[in-house]
């Protein structure tokens, strides 16, 4: 296995896809779209978290190393994108940027369980941004933290107030992405933590391509990974995004079978979000071709390489529209 290689690739690879800081603590398958609709409305939107029922939960019994085939499939999909991009190195220490979202949720709990099958080792961490003109509700963090807890990973809460970002003109979505990475970079550094990984999967991926195609005249889609600070006096960052090969409707299943205790926040701010625009012109483009979203990531990175060659990082490329 590569050095690089964050999970080797087997069968079923290719499932669909603060200013000031204060530390908490240390096409789908139907069957499966069917249950993360019908979790997510027994739920109320709100899951108590995995192990909250009689028995051990499903990430219980993944964490004890008796995963389900399909959870097999999605851990094998994430180290594809991992190994394909080369996004990890032995030793690497990797700060996971937590929402409290079905995404940020699903990649820490994959990475946490890919780490435990490595030849080599990560050290992982979550952090999590809570901007306290519209804080968290305190039982929401607590579950999260609980989750964490569970999968064995250190988690903190970074609490800040987002004014004390916004350069000039209104606070957007777009300039609440830029100072929530502002702060996760300067705590990675300040732990030194070399690797930031996010939670972009593939309609992102699409839906940012096409962003910048038509508003901005240029086929750019985010970066699988990108280098930041190189050359500035500072640690570099190198980010990544292991969730780039598998779909939005596969991460939102996976919450909902592992009872991961997604956050509900409203933001203030997601009316202003253009790549969210994207997302219903996607999804009439998949009407056409259900592999649209596949297409789009295709022509923006080739056909993968063969099993046996080389995976080069991407580099500094592509748009960080977050």
């Amino acid at each position: 296995m590569s050095s690089n290689d964050l999970a080797n690739p087997g069968p079923g690879a290719g499932l669909e896809a603060g200013s000031g800081a204060t530390a908490a603590t240390g096409g789908p398958d139907a069957g499966m779209a069917a249950a993360a609709a019908t979790a997510g409305a027994a739920g109320g939107g709100r899951n108590p978290g995995p192990g909250a029922g009689s028995g051990p939960s499903i990430l219980e019994e993944a964490l004890r190393g008796k995963a389900p085939p399909w959870l097999e499939r999605f851990l094998s999909a994430v180290g594809r994108g991992a190994h394909r991009h080369a996004m990890f190195a032995p030793g690497d220490k990797v700060l996971i940027g937590v929402s409290g979202g079905k995404d940020s949720l699903a990649l820490a709990a994959a990475l946490a369980l890919r780490r435990r099958r490595l030849p080599f080792d990560l050290e992982l961490r979550g952090v999590l941004v809570d901007w306290t003109p519209f804080p968290a509700a305190p039982e929401g963090l607590a579950r999260i933290e609980a989750c964490f807890r569970l999968l064995g990973l250190p988690f903190e809460v970074l609490r800040a107030d987002p004014a004390d970002y916004a350069a000039s003109g209104p606070f957007s979505c777009y300039a609440c992405a830029r100072a929530r990475k502002r702060l996760l970079f300067g705590r990675a550094q300040e732990l030194g933590f070399g690797v930031v990984a996010f939670a972009h999967h593939l309609d992102d991926f699409a839906e940012t391509a096409l962003m910048n195609l038509c508003f901005r005249g240029r086929f750019e889609p985010l970066a699988p990974v990108r280098n930041f600070g190189e050359g500035r006096g500072k640690a570099p960052i190198r980010v990544v995004r292991p969730l780039c090969e598998l779909r939005e409707s596969a991460v939102r299943t996976l919450a909902a079978r592992l009872e991961l205790p997604v956050l509900s926040v409203d933001c203030p701010y997601k009316a202003t979000n253009l790549r969210g625009s994207l997302k219903p012109i996607v999804a009439d483009l998949s009407k056409m071709d259900t592999l649209v979203r596949e297409n789009i990531y295709r022509a923006c990175f080739g056909p993968p390489p063969a099993r046996d060659g080389g995976a080069s990082r991407t580099g500094n490329g592509g748009s960080e529209e977050d």
